[in-house]
């Protein structure tokens, strides 16, 4: 009995903590979004906890904004391709150790404070993968490791 009943109460609260941090979209930020982005479509919003997250698409390419619960808009990702990288960062990823890894995505990184970042997905084999960040001028800023 004492089973039967831990395992109804860990079940209560597993579903409250997986559907108990679901908040309505603030109005700010949906305004915010619309004036920032207004030609975007296909419009998908995610509760982060710390912000709110538009996944979305403007010209056919699929973006990701993150704003917080004020309006106030945090950054941007845009989902390019490796012809679209600028000169000086692939310049960078081929002089760096990275050079020989196998680049599977490529993320521009806009924020509200600073310059754009480029974010790329790279693997060497099964166990090594990680995501590169590099600046503006093509150095590589930190790398980290993915699960």
């Amino acid at each position: 009995m004492k089973k039967l009943t831990f395992l109804l109460v860990a079940g209560l609260f597993f579903t409250m903590a997986t559907y108990g941090q679901i908040r309505k979209v603030p109005a700010a930020v949906t305004e915010a979004f619309a004036t920032k982005y207004p030609a975007a479509k296909n419009v998908e919003w995610g509760d982060k906890v710390t912000v709110f997250e538009a996944t979305f698409d403007v010209d056919g390419k699929k973006q990701q904004a993150s704003f917080n619960s004020d309006g106030e808009w945090k950054f941007t990702e845009r989902f390019i391709e490796a012809k679209d990288l600028p000169a000086a960062v692939q310049e960078g990823l081929n002089l760096s150790k990275y050079k020989d890894w196998e680049i599977k995505s490529y993320v521009e990184i806009n924020e509200a404070d600073g310059a754009p970042m480029y974010r790329l997905y790279g693997k060497k084999n099964y166990l090594q993968k990680k995501y590169l960040y590099f600046n503006t001028d093509g150095q590589l800023v930190k790398d980290s490791i993915t699960l």
